[in-house]
């Protein structure tokens, strides 16, 4: 795989890294991860005035639909100054969840909040004492009634105190879904 920016990559990255940059001077992450939020509001606008929040979103869901070099870039903007703003696991993850595992109404339901940055959704999967790519250990059942019964431990789950949906990765029976 090529990881070389093309000009608009590198454009692309310019512009994260300058747009964070002005939102993490020295001192700043410390500052920025003591807030009720965890992450730094002016920056977190900026990202979503600039489509970044939109990023990994379809057109049709008010994204833009980029590829991963571009959220690459973007990703190495902004750990180039520390950021604490949820891209990666705020929008990035949930929205390729969503595109993939989704329905169309979840789609239309879900997508354009995050692309506008208006929300962020959580992603539930890491299992105490699990790794990361294993399958996970919590159990869907289904009631009578239509809804789904879940019983185990995610943890952490990154900015969840903050998001307004989970997706919850979980094991009914022998199929692996969210």
């Amino acid at each position: 795989m090529n990881l070389e920016f093309n000009e608009d990559q590198k454009l692309l990255f310019e512009t994260v890294d300058a747009a964070v940059g002005r939102g993490y001077p020295a001192g700043a992450r410390g500052e920025a991860t003591s807030t009720e939020r965890g992450w730094n509001d002016d920056v977190w606008h900026t990202l979503a005035e600039l489509g970044l929040t939109g990023l990994t979103i379809d057109g049709d869901h008010g994204g833009v639909g980029a590829g991963p070099v571009e959220v690459y870039a973007t990703l190495e903007a902004m750990g180039k100054h520390a950021a604490a703003e949820p891209l990666l696991d705020g929008v990035f993850l949930p929205s390729w969840l969503i595109a993939a595992l989704g329905t169309e109404e979840q789609a239309k339901q879900l997508l354009p909040a995050l692309a506008e940055g208006a929300t962020t959704i959580a992603v539930a999967h890491a299992e105490p004492g699990r790794p990361w790519g294993s399958a996970p250990s919590v159990a869907a059942a289904h009631s009578g009634d239509g809804s789904v019964v879940l019983s185990g431990v995610k943890a952490p789950v990154r900015h969840a105190d903050q998001a307004s949906t989970l997706l919850v990765t979980a094991v009914d029976g022998d199929t692996t879904g969210v």
